[in-house]
C-alpha cells in the first residue's frame, strides 16, 4: 500500500450533534452509512423510590441501574481526512456535523477533530463498565445489583430476567409462565430481588 492511500484510508475522530433521544438512531444510521460512530454508554444509578405505605411515605434502599448515553445529543463518528462529510449532516437522527467556520459563504467548514487518544481513554472507560457511584460521579468497574440482564424475584416469587428498567425506576421482565414466556411490563424494580446467575 501507497502512502497516499494510507493517507487517504485514515480518518479522525469528529461529534456530530443528534435530534433529542436520537443517538443511538444516528449511531446505527451512519454505520449504515459506512462511517464508523460511537454513542458511548453508561450505567446509570437510578435510586429507590419513595412509596406509600399507611399514609407514610418511605424511601426503597434498593438501587437498580440501566444505560445510559453519556453525552446526551452528541454522536461520535469517524470522518476520513480526505472528505468534507456533507452527507453527514443529512443522515436520519443526525443534526449537523461540528464544524470549523467556513473560509468563504460557497463552502463548507472543515470537520472539527478530536484527538484519537481522547476517544481511546472514553472508549476503555466505558469498556471497563463506567458507572454511576453513590456519590454520582462517574466511574469505571462494574455496578452489581440490579440492571438489564439480571435474574430477579418477584414479591409473589415469579423468577424472570430484567429486559429494561426506566428512569421511574420500573423494569420489563421475561418470565416463564406456566410453559410459555411472557413479558411484564411496569413493576417496581426497588420490589424485586436480584438472584445469582
Amino acid at each position: 500500500m501507497s502512502m497516499a492511500s494510507a493517507t487517504l484510508m485514515r480518518a479522525a475522530w469528529c461529534v456530530a450533534t443528534t435530534a433529542r433521544h436520537s443517538e443511538r438512531i444516528a449511531e446505527a444510521a451512519l454505520t449504515a452509512r459506512g462511517y464508523t460512530a460511537w454513542c458511548p454508554i453508561y450505567t446509570k444509578r437510578f435510586r429507590g423510590h419513595r412509596l406509600a405505605f399507611d399514609h407514610h411515605r418511605i424511601r426503597s434502599r434498593i438501587d437498580t441501574f440501566g444505560p445510559r448515553v453519556l453525552f446526551p445529543g452528541y454522536v461520535f463518528v469517524a470522518v476520513p481526512w480526505d472528505s468534507d462529510a456533507r452527507d453527514i449532516d443529512t443522515t436520519r437522527g443526525v443534526r449537523a456535523l461540528l464544524r470549523h467556520p467556513p473560509p468563504d459563504e460557497y463552502s463548507l467548514g472543515e470537520p472539527k477533530r478530536i484527538r484519537s487518544r481522547i476517544v481511546a481513554q472514553l472508549r476503555a472507560l466505558c469498556d471497563a463498565g463506567l458507572w454511576e457511584a453513590e456519590d454520582g460521579t462517574l466511574r469505571p468497574g462494574k455496578a452489581e445489583r440490579i440492571s438489564p440482564g439480571s435474574t430477579v424475584r418477584t414479591p409473589t416469587g415469579l423468577v424472570g430476567q430484567v429486559l429494561r428498567l426506566d428512569d421511574r425506576g420500573r423494569a420489563d421482565l421475561l418470565a416463564r409462565i406456566l410453559g410459555s414466556e411472557h413479558v411484564i411490563r411496569g413493576v417496581e424494580a426497588d420490589t424485586l430481588e436480584a438472584l445469582e446467575p
